[in-house]
Order: C-alpha cells, then sequence, then structure tokens
C-alpha cells in the first residue's frame, strides 16, 4: 500500500510538471505570435499602400464635404480594414479601437456625419503612424 502512494504521488508530480510544462509553451508560442503581429517586416509594397490608403482618405473627404455620409463611411471603413494593424510598432499606445467602437455605434444610431468624422481622425492618425512605423514619403 505504501508504494502505491509512492507511485500515485510521483504520477501526480510528473503530470504536474507536464502540465506546467505544456502551459509554458503554450504562453511562449502566444507570446511570439503577438510579437509576429507587432514587429513585423516592413514589405516592398508598404509605399504604394500608403498612398493608396491617402487617396482613399481624400476620396472619403471629398464626400464629407458635399455630406454624403454613406459614401464617406464606406470608403472609411474599407481603408481602415484594409490598413489593419499595419501601422503598430512595438512602442505604439493606440486607443482608437475604442473610437471606432464609438463610432460603429454612432452609424448605427443614424449619426452618419459623427460616425464619419470620427473615423476619417482614426484613419488619418493611423496613416501618419504607418508613415512613421515604414518610413514613407508621399
Amino acid at each position: 500500500m505504501g508504494a502505491q502512494l509512492i507511485y500515485t504521488a510521483v504520477a501526480c508530480l510528473l503530470l504536474s510538471c507536464e502540465e506546467k510544462k505544456e502551459n509554458e509553451e503554450k504562453k511562449e508560442n502566444k507570446e511570439k505570435k503577438e510579437n509576429k503581429m507587432i514587429e513585423r517586416p516592413v514589405a516592398v509594397d508598404d509605399k504604394a499602400l500608403f498612398e493608396k490608403l491617402t487617396t482613399q482618405l481624400e476620396k472619403a473627404d471629398a464626400e464629407i464635404a458635399v455630406q454624403n455620409w454613406e459614401e464617406a463611411n464606406r470608403q472609411l471603413k474599407q481603408a481602415l480594414a484594409e490598413l489593419g494593424n499595419r501601422y503598430v510598432c512595438a512602442d505604439t499606445i493606440d486607443d482608437s479601437g475604442m473610437k471606432l467602437i464609438e463610432a460603429k455605434m454612432q452609424e448605427k444610431a443614424g449619426k452618419l456625419g459623427y460616425a464619419a468624422g470620427v473615423q476619417r481622425r482614426i484613419l488619418a492618425e493611423r496613416l501618419e503612424m504607418f508613415k512613421r512605423k515604414t518610413q514613407t514619403t508621399p
């Protein structure tokens, strides 16, 4: 009976060590994945993307000028989606995600002009961060 108790204790200890090792590996993999998202290598076509999105921002500005809010919001959402998180650097502090949530809520509430204004500012800020990150000059 004593040997069985020792065997059970050793088995539990080994299982605990294996679980701890698996958890550490999962944590390391998660950290590696997060770092890949933040520290992605700068692509050759970043300048082309910057120019394309800047043009799209200008088109949205033209729609805002004539109060075509639906088209302005469509252009801005498309540009923000295409930019994605490419603007993020390791030292970036970005709270614009919350502002985007607010813009979506306002858009659903029918305040399309307000939503377009918020999204426009966010896109402009993110493009500026992207420009600094990639050293893209217009």
